[in-house]
């Protein structure tokens, strides 16, 4: 039967059969043509055309291949199958090849800016060209995508792609705090753009951002298109130190004088996206693998350690001196300086005049280390009195315990305070000079010429009283005989003054 995708050969050939007798009842046959083939061939010929899918890209790789899909189907509808010449043409260079349709579909690729031509597409097939999705490329023109092949003729399908990519960075630092806890949003941190080798010089500030509770600071992303592939942009990162801060400390932090370079290079992928290499540089021109940001902090505080002298019972003179000894009881604790800085372990006074005085024992001065990362602290010394001066009886308390809590206040001080257990640091002497006095009294009997006297065994009595409270002897009357001394005393004194 005939089929309308054939094209039947037209020629006519003549057979001319000659029949010979050849004997013994034999016949045989001379069979002769109008053409010269010892054969007569007749070749038909499918009807035919190519399609031609051309590829032209915009931006991005010369080297990009993209897939596309062919839907064929012949006349009547049905899904074409079977294997189909084929070239490949990029630059002018065709290379043959072959493809596959099955079950009316072919999946096949196309060169940027080259061409895929199938060949000996049945005549009268129905075809539609669509392109698979290649990350990067937007298809941006086409023309022909669907159509039909004619006999001999080539059916055109052209796509154009466009190529573009984009991509984000994120510049991070890392924020530690020596000798103290970190908290969130404690430090803050501005990202600059700079001019890049070789002066670095900085620009306008891009964002200022805080530190989160683990230290990481971390900047918004940066957005880079495909017009910044294969360059570097170099950028800036300074911690921000507070208004106050005097040589660089705010309130007992030391900040950070360092800053970080941060070179980006951005990288075109070839699926849409960038990519980027980071290489961070000290403000020392030191490569460094991050921007890490180092703050130490510290607290002081401090409180004199006094104490008073007492002396009862006489004024302080020339030749009165009492030594006290200081020592800490808690391992470790710091002992009192003076003024020069130098360890006091010991202070001798020598009064002079009045009945109090001074005593000063330097100054406890604390740090944060003293703390050993607690929040507060306490440290417990010993103050001990010694000395010997006649007649004075020293304080019977002669070491006394005190006691001082230190708390880290946050802002770079410390709170020193004694607590209320503290033994009070008063040292009371008594003097205690003492000195006997007797009054002796004679009772002479004088009589008169001519008199007569008392009896011979005649006594008197006398009475002796201390006027205002003055000291009185034990036996305060006495009885005496004509010419007989007694004596009131030992009267004992143990304060200077005027007794009567």
């Amino acid at each position: 039967g005939a089929s309308a995708d054939i094209l039947y050969d037209d020629n006519e050939v003549i057979a001319n059969v000659e029949v010979i007798d050849l004997g013994h009842g034999l016949i045989g046959f001379d069979v002769t043509y109008s053409s010269d083939a010892e054969t007569t061939t007749f070749v038909n010929t499918r009807k035919s055309g190519d399609l031609r899918i051309q590829k032209t890209i915009e931006n991005g790789s010369a080297s990009a291949v993209f897939g596309v899909t062919v839907q064929l189907k012949d006349e009547a509808g049905a899904p074409i199958s079977g294997t189909f010449p084929a070239a490949v043409i990029v630059s002018g260079r065709s290379t043959e090849t072959t493809v596959e349709v099955a079950n009316g579909v072919l999946n096949a690729t196309v060169p940027a800016n080259g061409v895929l031509e199938i060949h000996d597409l049945p005549a009268g097939a129905q075809y539609t060209v669509s392109e698979n999705e290649t990350p990067g490329w937007e298809l941006t023109g086409s023309e022909g995508l669907s159509g039909t092949i004619g006999d001999d003729e080539q059916a055109v399908a052209k796509l154009t792609n466009t190529y573009d990519a984009e991509g984000t960075v994120k510049i991070e630092a890392t924020k530690t705090l020596e000798g103290n806890t970190l908290a969130a949003d404690q430090f803050r941190f501005t990202l600059y753009e700079t001019s890049g080798e070789p002066d670095y010089i900085q620009g306008a500030a891009i964002e200022t951002v805080s530190n989160d509770a683990q230290g990481y600071v971390k900047f918004s992303p940066l957005v880079f298109g495909l017009e910044d592939a294969r360059k570097t942009y170099t950028y800036f990162i300074r911690e921000v130190v507070p208004a106050g801060a005097v040589d660089g400390v705010y309130e007992g932090v030391t900040y950070s004088d360092t800053w970080y370079a941060v070179d980006i290079e951005v990288i075109d992928n070839g699926d849409g996206t960038l990519g980027f290499k980071q290489a961070f540089y000290e403000k020392n021109d030191d490569d460094a693998d991050a921007a890490v940001f180092v703050n130490s902090y510290n607290g002081n505080g401090e409180i004199p350690l006094t104490g008073t002298k007492v002396l009862d019972g006489r004024s302080f003179k020339d030749g009165d001196t009492w030594t006290f000894t200081v020592a800490a009881v808690t391992p470790g604790a710091p002992m009192p300086v003076d003024d020069n800085g130098a360890e006091i372990t010991s202070v001798t006074i020598e009064p002079t005049e009045g009945t109090e005085a001074a005593i000063e024992l330097g100054t406890l001065k604390f740090e944060l280390a003293d703390l050993e990362g607690e929040q507060f602290k306490e440290f417990t010394y010993t103050v001990t009195e010694s000395g010997t001066v006649v007649a004075v009886t020293n304080d019977a308390n002669a070491t006394r315990t005190i006691t001082v809590r230190v708390t880290d206040n946050n802002d770079g001080t410390l709170s020193v305070r004694m607590i209320e257990s503290s033994d009070d640091l008063t040292f009371t002497n008594t003097y205690s000079a003492s000195g006997t006095v007797s009054f002796p009294v004679k009772k002479t009997l004088v009589v008169p010429t001519g008199c007569q006297g008392p009896a011979a065994d005649s006594s008197w009595t006398f009475a002796i009283a201390g006027k205002d409270g003055a000291p009185e002897p034990d036996v305060k009357s006495l009885s005496a005989t004509a010419d007989q001394t007694v004596e009131f005393g030992p009267i004992c004194y143990t304060a200077p003054g005027t007794y009567e």
